[in-house]
């Protein structure tokens, strides 16, 4: 049996309140990749993806952003990788985690007002 690689993501920076689980998983969508994007307590963003190896490394390329022109609030530091065992993603496309609805919500409302102030 052949397996497709699983990496984990924990990416640094000014990435949560910015829009960045949103374009993340545009781009792994895009790519056909499987896995999730998700927001950790400590100010970081967790991602999971399992793909072709060309595939997961375009997607890196693509997530390693600083003040990008389309989310000019994203800014991203560092991202560490580590690999998974074979079949820890069970996803079968790529998708975004959410957490405690008001939270979201709250968050969501902050990040529109922080973009509707920048333009």
């Amino acid at each position: 049996m052949i397996f497709l690689p699983e990496v984990e993501l924990i990416v640094l920076g000014d990435v949560q309140g910015v829009g960045y689980r949103q374009y993340v998983t545009k781009i792994g969508r895009r790519l056909r990749l499987k896995g999730f994007v998700e927001n950790l307590n400590d100010g970081t963003v967790r991602i999971h993806c399992k793909g072709d190896e060309k595939d997961i490394s375009e997607f890196k390329k693509q997530i390693n952003m600083k003040k990008p022109e389309a989310a000019p609030l994203i800014d991203v530091e560092d991202i560490q990788e580590r690999q998974l065992d074979p079949g820890t993603i069970k996803q079968t496309f790529f998708e975004e985690v959410y957490g405690d609805e008001r939270a979201e919500m709250s968050q969501g409302f902050s990040t529109g007002m922080k973009y509707m102030i920048l333009f």
